[in-house]
């Protein structure tokens, strides 16, 4: 059996808004024992953001600053890298290594289902090794997210709509890491 991202992500992914104080973040993460936040998009043509403790103990507490006077959007990360739930574990670790990241928001197609961690990773792959993988090992990560998120579309539906969405979300994505280059 493939293990893949949805079989152990947390889900919820918990969020916050990029207007929050990074003091009440932090109380959140505390309460609900997290590390991160996933941060909402302020408007539709914008983009989810990633606030983690290490983000406020590298822009807040190193440079001496007060989180009750900052807000989520002034240390956030963002863009965030997405993932699919369908996607292998084998694919998300290759992902967050090349991306030096160690958590990624899990999207099936614009929706947040949850977060994996490398310690969700480690975990299971600790307790239940990788199992059998279809993906080749070598496959570039951009690549085997880009066909992750794709495979997700489909098994939503098969109708033309469907199908035309899929490739164009995979256009999409093919695009953006173009125009980065």
């Amino acid at each position: 059996m493939m293990y893949r991202v949805e079989s152990i992500m947390s889900k919820p992914a918990i969020t916050v808004d990029a207007q929050a104080r990074v003091a009440d973040a932090l109380e959140l993460m505390r309460q609900k024992n997290i590390s991160s936040l996933i941060v909402n998009p302020v408007g539709l043509d914008d983009s989810y953001g990633i606030l983690t403790k290490r983000d406020i103990v590298t822009k807040v507490v190193a440079r001496d600053l007060d989180p009750r006077y900052l807000f989520v959007a002034e240390i956030m990360t963002k863009p965030v890298i997405k993932i699919s739930p369908e996607s292998s574990l084998r694919e998300c670790s290759i992902l967050m290594g090349k991306a030096n990241v160690r958590r990624l928001p899990v999207f099936a197609g614009d929706h947040l289902v949850g977060i994996i961690s490398d310690t969700d990773i480690f975990q299971c792959v600790e307790e239940r090794g990788w199992g059998p993988e279809a993906a080749p090992i070598d496959e570039e990560p951009f690549l085997a997210s880009v066909r992750g998120r794709i495979r997700a579309a489909l098994a939503q539906s098969r109708d033309p709509d469907a199908v035309a969405s899929a490739i164009m979300l995979g256009i999409s994505e093919l695009y953006r890491a173009l125009k980065k280059m």
